[in-house]
């Protein structure tokens, strides 16, 4: 009967056959070789079974919620990833490797998403170019002009909240070794409700963190002097000293789309749980975050270098390569399991492994 092993480097959760406990094993997810040995269930800190049952808006999941949007266990491509759950340490080799390797099998289907996100924001922006170029032309009234266009722009915010978290399901499958299935992009309806109220309240602790820091110099700078020049002074030094407090904000909280569609969290429980996956490891995600942004300039300088025919194409590329490295980096933060392509894992087991011959 196969038993249950730890991963001591990710987490994972394996099952390992009887004949080879005591043997060297090679963990699918992060490659890591190890001794086989009997490990104990995890008990997860943030996430409790599906049986539990626990009150709602906690950091466990409720077995029965009077939330209409709520997706429910009778949707399986809706229900919580079982298996391990917790932070976990990673490092910038460890999530471009595995996030290479699973690219490298899966690139068309993984352009095809992001060429379908890019074509969706890019009709959006012309239909919402047009209705306010109609509207200025048509009645001749900048206040009129001027609400159309705020209307416009939350109307479009919105559709972008929705194609991240759809985005974020596809890139999930893709790193777990599911079937890649497209109609996902448009699937983030039950969660919108949760993700914009993260956002907003996301956008709230940024805005009060800017405006405290930057609000103080710009007071001092304009009582010292008493001139705008004083005020403006003051004001680029708030932005000097708000930038890294931002920084750091945006990486401890960033991962709260995908528990909200991942764990089914709800908007404060998400932000609250990256905080926790993200501890200790916001070097490792600024580092992480440079280098996407390297590859992506590089990527468009070769595009233009091949007389800028490659330009769009390699934006298709980098764009899908960036977005499965996030699910990457974020199932590696959490301790849940990634399936690498030419592993035995099966993709639909909660636990898994191959043994070292």
């Amino acid at each position: 009967m196969p038993i249950e092993v730890k991963c001591p480097s990710c987490q994972a959760l394996l099952r390992i056959a009887d004949e080879n406990v005591g043997r060297k094993s090679r963990c699918p997810s992060c490659a890591h070789v190890f001794t086989a040995e009997p490990s104990p269930p995890y008990e997860s800190p943030f996430v409790a079974p599906l049986d539990a049952g626990t009150p709602s808006n906690s950091w466990s999941l409720p077995e029965s919620s009077s939330n209409p949007y709520a997706p429910t266990l009778t949707q399986p491509e809706l229900q919580v990833e079982p298996g391990a759950f917790g932070p976990r340490r990673i490092s910038l080799d460890e999530v471009l490797f595995k996030s290479w390797s699973i690219f490298k099998t899966h690139w068309a289907m993984i352009c095809v998403a992001a060429l379908i996100v890019m074509a969706v924001n890019f009709a959006c922006n012309l239909v919402q170019n047009g209705a306010v170029q109609v509207v200025t032309i048509a009645l001749q009234d900048q206040r009129i002009t001027f609400g159309v266009q705020a209307m416009m722009s939350i109307v479009f915010w919105v559709l972008q909240i929705w194609l991240q978290l759809g985005q974020a399901m596809v890139m999930l499958d893709v790193a777990r070794g599911r079937p890649i299935n497209l109609s996902k992009l448009f699937a983030g309806g039950p969660f919108l409700r949760d993700a914009i109220f993260a956002t907003l309240i996301l956008m709230l602790i940024m805005g009060g963190v800017a405006a405290v820091l930057i609000g103080i110099p710009v007071g001092v700078g304009l009582a010292i002097t008493q001139s705008g020049e004083g005020a403006a002074v003051g004001a680029g030094i708030g932005v000097a000293l708000a930038g890294i407090p931002i920084i750091m904000i945006t990486l401890a909280l960033f991962q709260y789309q995908f528990l909200i569609v991942d764990r089914r969290l709800g908007a404060v429980d998400s932000l609250r749980t990256s905080y926790e996956i993200t501890r200790g490891n916001k070097l490792t995600l600024l580092l992480l975050g440079v280098v996407l942004a390297a590859i992506s300039i590089a990527a468009i300088l070769v595009g233009l270098l091949a007389l800028c025919v490659g330009v769009i194409p390699a934006m298709i590329a980098v764009t899908g390569f960036s977005g499965l490295v996030l699910a990457v980096t974020y199932l590696s933060m959490s301790g849940q399991r990634i399936v690498l392509p030419g592993s035995t894992a099966d993709p639909t087991s909660a636990s898994y492994g191959s043994p070292v011959m």
